[in-house]
């Protein structure tokens, strides 16, 4: 793993600046006793209650969220713990990783130097800055802004993942989609060469400042001299795998612009907002966000200049994903009906409750993202035997598996993913579900 995490996301403000500030972005929902989503009045309770049953359900230990309705946020909570081992819960202060969709900072800014035309989306990235680490490859040259932002630059993710010496770009420049951090890495040096600033100083004074996103931290300190100091994220969520154990701490000390935001799901959505409520970038801006760059190989989608995009005849959404080693976030944002959610968890199996947390909230066209895996979305009956093999005794859980095998409510792909991921606790186990009903090993 390289030690960047690969991810598959203070300046004194004046008295007018303060009230343009509080007056461009909605204010926090403070836990309401309903609010309203697509269309309807959801009871917080009630919606509380079905997220901690989920949580239970898939082995999530905490779930940050937030709520965007009309472009503005309804709710925000937090649930579950931070720390399972010590039972220590977590909070609305609690912050947790952000993974790539640390880049979205970078998105916006990028598109706010475009307006105020400091910045060209299709100048070639060598003639703002040259990057050493490419200069062998003359295709380099060829990369600019644009492809960096959806991904068809070919520069490959992280550079220990092929040859560890030397920094490879994969395709031709623009011709397909290649994930990359390291473009992103890249472009936020870019950045750092046109404003003449480190990429802390203008994240803080573009974004963190101005939209209030008090826990909000690129970095943590290294004995700090002052533990209450900003800059300083005590109250962290840890990160667990798809089994519950918890995985080592990720605290990078330099910023990652690829992947090293830790925050909150409240956070994330007020920025969400600042790029799509057309108070700090231009209607061509936003409009842009929304135009396909390149095929992105997953059930359909497309790559924007900064989003994924995934268009039904219903909806069009806007959406991107963060993975670090125990953490999952996403956010989602409708175009046409200005709703959305933006939820973190501290589990790698977070990414399994993204259909009924959108059920429950948002409503938003995503379900045709997940064709032949809904499975392993909750709720279904493969999670629940996941819960079982967690909490029951390995007999009371090998009856249930047999029970659901009988009755066909699973099959074979599902049976085989099941003894896959429980041979990574119990290869006897395991052994037993493929050998089907009283199988031993």
């Amino acid at each position: 793993m390289n030690f960047v995490k690969a991810g598959c996301w203070p300046l004194f403000l004046g008295l007018s600046g303060l009230l343009q500030a509080a007056t461009s972005l909605p204010l926090m929902a403070q836990r309401p006793g309903s609010f309203q989503s697509a269309d309807r009045t959801v009871d917080a309770g009630e919606f509380g209650r079905k997220v901690e049953l989920m949580l239970e359900e898939t082995g999530v230990p905490a779930l940050s969220i937030a709520v965007i309705d009309s472009d503005k946020i309804v709710f925000s909570n937090v649930y579950g713990l931070k720390d399972e081992r010590r039972h220590r819960k977590a909070n609305r202060r609690t912050v947790f990783e952000g993974a790539s969709l640390t880049k979205i900072f970078l998105v916006y800014i990028v598109n706010k130097l475009v307006d105020e035309k400091r910045f060209d989306l299709d100048k070639p990235m060598y003639q703002y800055l040259p990057h050493e680490g490419l200069e062998h490859d003359p295709r380099y040259k060829k990369i600019t802004p644009r492809m960096i932002l959806c991904h068809s630059s070919g520069i490959e993710n992280w550079k220990n993942e092929h040859d560890p010496n030397v920094l490879e770009i994969l395709h031709d420049p623009g011709t397909q989609f290649e994930y990359s951090g390291e473009g992103f890495q890249y472009l936020a040096r870019v950045i750092e060469h046109v404003l003449d600033e480190p990429y802390q100083k203008y994240i803080d004074e573009m974004v963190i400042k101005p939209f209030h996103l008090k826990r909000t931290f690129m970095t943590y300190r290294r004995k700090p001299l002052n533990p209450f100091g900003r800059g300083v994220a005590g109250n962290y969520a840890l990160g667990y795998d798809d089994h519950g154990d918890e995985v080592h701490k990720w605290k990078n000390f330099e910023p990652v612009p690829a992947s090293g935001v830790h925050t909150t799901a409240d956070a994330l959505a007020r920025l969400m907002l600042a790029i799509f409520t057309g108070n700090h970038l231009s209607a061509a801006r936003i409009d842009s966000l929304c135009v396909p760059q390149i095929d992105k190989p997953d059930y359909g989608q497309k790559a924007g200049p900064g989003f994924w995009l995934a268009f039904s005849p219903t909806d069009s959404v806007l959406f991107f994903g963060g993975v670090n080693t125990g953490f999952r976030s996403f956010m989602f944002y409708s175009i046409r009906y200005k709703r959305g959610f933006v939820f973190q968890s501290n589990s790698e199996a977070g990414w399994e409750m993204i259909l009924e947390l959108n059920r429950l909230t948002a409503r938003v066209g995503i379900d045709h993202l997940f064709p032949g895996v809904l499975f392993l979305e909750y709720p279904s009956m493969y999670l629940s035997l996941q819960h079982s093999f967690r909490v029951d005794p390995p007999e009371t859980f090998l009856k249930k598996v047999d029970s659901a095998r009988a009755g066909g409510a699973v099959d074979a792909e599902q049976l085989n993913a099941l003894a896959d991921w429980v041979r990574a606790k119990n290869k006897d186990l395991a052994a037993r579900i493929s050998g089907g009903a009283g199988a031993k090993n």
